[in-house]
């Protein structure tokens, strides 16, 4: 397992931990729990990329003086055209909510 993906893991491991806890730690659960886990984890990072810290070794970040000289990254969507949540997001939102009316 890479180092991302398993600081990915860890994340998704304590995320699911904590809503365990929150709910009263029952029984029986914890797929709904991983997967809940799983779509905040993901939520967070269409919102931010940045969650996960960079693998020893990775390119320095940039400061908010070289980001500002940078052009801002062009968007893929054609104007007029709605930018939609990645198909993996909507995958583990589907079997959530597919979890929770069981």
């Amino acid at each position: 397992m890479t180092e991302a993906r398993l600081q990915l893991h860890q994340a998704i491991s304590r995320a699911a931990y904590l809503i365990w806890e929150r709910e009263g730690r029952p029984h029986g659960r914890d797929r709904e729990h991983w997967l809940r886990a799983v779509e905040e984890i993901s939520a967070s990072i269409v919102a931010d990329p940045v969650v996960l810290r960079p693998a020893k070794g990775a390119a320095p970040k940039t400061s908010a003086a070289q980001k500002a000289k940078a052009p801002a990254p062009k968007s893929t969507a054609k104007a007029g055209e709605a930018v939609t949540v990645p198909a993996r997001v909507k995958a583990v939102r589907a079997k959530t909510a597919l979890a929770k009316k069981k």
